[in-house]
C-alpha cells in the first residue's frame, strides 16, 4: 500500500494505518500464527469472500506478484519464507516443513496460493513492531488473547 491508499483507504483499517505497506503480509502471518496456535487450518490467498451479498470472488495473488522483485511464484514463494523468519520464532521458521506446506493452482486464469498449516505443539508468538502477539483461531476469524487469557489458553492447549 502506498501512503496515499492508506490515507484514503474507506473504512479506515486500524491494520493499514499501523502497518502500512507490509499490511497484508502482516494479516497473513497473523492468521499462520492463529492456525498454528489452534487446530491448523488452510490459508487461500487470492480469494476474496463476498460479504453483505456480494459474491465470492477469484482476484488471483497476480496483484502482489508484479510488486515483488522476481514476480514469479518461485518469488512468492521466498516472500512467504521471509514473512515466516521476520515475523515468526526462529523454531517455527527453522522447521518450516513440519508446519507449513504452500501449493499454487491457477484457476480462470488466476493464481491461487494454498498455505495448508499443522498445528503446532508449541505456542507462537509474532513479534510486530517490538512486541509480541498471540493469536488463534475461532470459527473461521483470527483473533488476538491478550494478558491472562492467553496464559489460560496455553495452560489448557500446551499440557
Amino acid at each position: 500500500y502506498t501512503a496515499e491508499d492508506i490515507k484514503n483507504h474507506k473504512p479506515q483499517s486500524k491494520e493499514l494505518h499501523t502497518y502500512g505497506k507490509t499490511t497484508s503480509k502482516i494479516i497473513i502471518a497473523k492468521t499462520l500464527a492463529a492456525f498454528l496456535n489452534s487446530d491448523g487450518g488452510h490459508l487461500i490467498i487470492g480469494y476474496k469472500e463476498g460479504k453483505n451479498g456480494q459474491k465470492d470472488e477469484i482476484i488471483g495473488i497476480e496483484p502482489e506478484l508484479s510488486k515483488l522483485k522476481d514476480a514469479s511464484i518461485d518469488g512468492y514463494r521466498r516472500m512467504l519464507l521471509e514473512l515466516i523468519k521476520d515475523y515468526f520464532p526462529a523454531s517455527i521458521f527453522n522447521q518450516f516443513n513440519q508446519n507449513f506446506l504452500i501449493n499454487f493452482q491457477k484457476i480462470n486464469e488466476k493464481t491461487l496460493c494454498k498455505v495448508k498449516v499443522n498445528r503446532s505443539s508449541k505456542r507462537t508468538f509474532l513479534k510486530l513492531k517490538g512486541k509480541d502477539h498471540f493469536f488463534i483461531r475461532i470459527d473461521a476469524s483470527t483473533r488476538e488473547l491478550t494478558g491472562e487469557a492467553v496464559v489460560e489458553f496455553c495452560e489448557n492447549r500446551y499440557k
